[in-house]
């Protein structure tokens, strides 16, 4: 249901460790009807807060009343919080030390600083300062308190970990999840120990980027608070998990895994499989206006606006 198409976009910033600031595009209708929740979106590997489909999230279900906070991680190499139209990762140095315990404290702290009204705070110049008031001001006069939480990939565990932290997250929406953080072969880890680091090409530039060490003592180190297998059966509130039949990032089966995991700990949770896509439903860098009408990813948003509503 669309209410208006002004939509009043601001970009924010938090701070989050590292000597650094997560940032994120807020969004909101300024003549929306009625208080509604806070929708935190969360992008994931090698992606950002303005990759693809992330912006069309944000405006999508802005036009329908919610708050949106298209996060940008802050140590994802793209410096979304100093040039927000950055399209490709230039701080490689931070992308090595990024883990999946400081993408959750991002999150986390704009979740934080949403709550106290204190969105904006790390911002640095008087311009950034007011804008950050606007969107302070939509959250004082149009958020009724709830949150929800839209996820995609390995954004997803960061995703579960904020309903266990937060009574406020009442629904998640992860897409294209993750069940385990934990993808690499014993070979492999003591390849990455012994170099000290792992390396990642990103498919679209062709960059050759370097994870350090440190990710993967968080993921085993932290495996309890962060597995996604693990936290998807502690979860209190409604959860929904789409998933491409024709996945090759993270197969089908994974996500049906997750899923099953979910069920039998007794969750409320939800299964939808979309046939003839895969990991991104057809989306690409920078979306088009045609990827946005096809079928495919018309389903998926579909599906999250329903478990949304209902």
């Amino acid at each position: 249901m669309q209410l208006t198409n002004t939509v009043v976009s601001e970009l924010v910033h938090v701070p989050a460790g590292f000597s650094s600031e997560a940032s994120a595009d807020a969004r909101f209708c300024p003549d929306a009807s009625k208080p509604a929740p806070l929708l935190i979106i969360l992008h994931g590997f090698k992606a950002f807060a303005r990759w693809g489909f992330f912006p069309y999230f944000g405006e999508y279900f802005a036009k329908q009343g919610f708050l949106t906070l298209t996060v940008n991680f802050s140590l994802n190499g793209v410096p979304h919080r100093i040039n927000p139209d950055v399209q490709e990762c230039t701080e490689p140095e931070r992308f090595a030390h990024n883990t999946i315990s400081q993408e959750f404290r991002d999150a986390e702290a704009m979740i934080e600083a949403a709550l106290s009204r204190e969105l904006g705070l790390g911002t640095r110049t008087p311009a950034k300062a007011a804008s950050a008031s606007v969107w302070n001001k939509a959250l004082c006069e149009l958020w009724n308190g709830e949150i929800l939480v839209l996820a995609h990939s390995r954004g997803c565990a960061s995703g579960y970990a904020l309903g266990e932290r937060f009574e406020a997250v009442r629904k998640i929406a992860a897409i294209g999840s993750v069940a385990r953080l934990d993808r690499f072969t014993e070979r492999a880890k003591t390849e990455w120990r012994n170099n000290g680091f792992f390396p990642v090409q990103n498919a679209r530039t062709g960059q050759e980027l370097r994870m350090n060490t440190t990710y993967l003592d968080d993921i085993t180190h932290h495996a309890e608070q962060f597995e996604p297998l693990k936290t998807v059966q502690r979860l209190k509130q409604p959860l929904l998990l789409v998933h491409g039949e024709q996945d090759m990032t993270i197969p089908l089966r994974e996500g049906y895994e997750l899923f099953q995991t979910a069920e039998k700990a007794g969750c409320n949770v939800r299964w939808e499989r979309i046939p003839n896509t895969a990991h991104t439903f057809g989306v690409t860098h920078p979306m088009t206006a045609e990827q946005a009408s096809m079928l495919p990813f018309q389903q998926v948003c579909t599906c999250v606006e329903n478990f949304f509503h209902a």
